[in-house]
């Protein structure tokens, strides 16, 4: 049971990554193809697929890190 659950997991989560790794890519080529934007052919994006994993991925660990820093706080009152 626990490996049906962790197998569905790694299914959505690797799932989700890989939508978000070629999303840049994807609205390239619909932009070229609709021209959504007059401005220019293509849209140059400043962050790749990649590039925003790793941004998500940080944020996420500060926002843990400050989380982790308030529960010890208002742990330390007990004592």
């Amino acid at each position: 049971m626990l490996q049906h659950i962790s197998d569905r997991l790694n299914l959505f989560g690797g799932g989700f990554l890989a939508l978000i790794a070629v999303f840049p890519y994807i609205m390239t080529k619909i932009n070229s193809t609709f021209g959504f934007f007059t401005t220019s052919s293509q849209i140059d994006f400043l962050i790749s697929g990649s590039g925003l994993i790793i941004v998500v991925g940080v944020i996420l660990d500060i926002i843990r890190r400050i989380d982790t820093d308030m529960k010890s706080y208002d742990y330390k009152k007990f004592y």
